[in-house]
C-alpha cells in the first residue's frame, strides 16, 4: 500500500514504461499496468512478448528494450524534475546496462570494436573504455530519445496516472482507449 503521493509517482514510473512502448513500433504489447507492490518492485509494468527467443532478437528490439526500461526514469524525471526523481529505477539501469553492454560487446554492433565477440580474458583496458563509452553514447541516446517522447505527451502522462491511481491496474488495451481519447499518435 502506498500513500497518494507515492502511489502518483509508481503510476508516473510505470507509465512512463508503457506509454514508451507502445508507441515503439513492432514492439511487445503492453500487457498489464499496475501501482500495487510486487515483491521489491512498488509497481510493475509487463508486455506479451513478440520476440519469444532473445537469441533471435533484432538490433532495434533489443534498443527498443533499452528505451522501455528507460522510459520510468525518463517520465519521473519530465514529472518532477531531475533533483526530485526516486530510486525506483534500480533494477531498470540493471537491465539497460545489461542489453547495451550485450549489443556492444557480444553482438558486433560496434562501431570501435567491430564484429567481434570479446571474452572478458581478451579485452585490454584501453578496449574496455571504449567499449564503456560507446555503451553510455547508445545509452544517453536512447534516454534523450524517451525523455523527448515522455515531454511530448506529458499531460497526457499526468492524466493517464491520475487514472492508474484510482484504478491501480491498467491492461494495454485500456492504455489504447485512453491514448485514443486524448488522440495520442504513435
Amino acid at each position: 500500500q502506498h500513500s497518494v503521493g507515492d502511489s502518483y509517482r509508481v503510476a508516473v514510473h510505470e507509465l512512463g514504461h508503457a506509454l514508451v512502448g507502445s508507441m515503439e513500433e513492432d514492439f511487445d504489447e503492453v500487457d498489464k499496468i499496475s501501482i500495487l507492490s510486487v515483491g521489491e518492485a512498488a509497481g510493475i509494468t509487463t508486455f506479451i512478448p513478440k520476440e519469444l527467443n532473445d537469441s533471435m532478437a533484432t538490433y532495434k528490439y533489443f534498443i527498443q528494450k533499452i528505451k522501455v526500461a528507460l522510459g520510468g526514469h525518463a517520465a519521473e524525471d519530465v514529472i518532477f524534475g531531475h533533483a526530485n526523481i526516486s530510486s525506483g529505477a534500480t533494477s531498470d539501469f540493471q537491465q539497460v546496462s545489461s542489453i547495451a553492454y550485450y549489443i556492444i560487446k557480444d553482438l558486433g554492433y560496434s562501431t570501435i570494436i567491430g564484429k567481434l565477440s570479446l571474452s572478458e580474458k581478451h579485452i585490454s583496458n584501453h578496449t574496455k573504455m571504449l567499449i564503456d563509452q560507446e555503451v553510455k553514447q547508445l545509452v544517453d541516446k536512447c534516454y534523450s530519445e524517451v525523455k523527448n517522447v515522455i515531454k511530448t505527451n506529458k499531460s497526457f502522462m499526468q492524466y493517464a496516472a491520475e487514472e492508474l491511481v484510482n484504478r491501480e491496474t491498467m491492461t494495454g488495451a485500456e492504455l489504447k482507449e485512453l491514448k485514443e481519447l486524448y488522440n495520442i499518435k504513435n
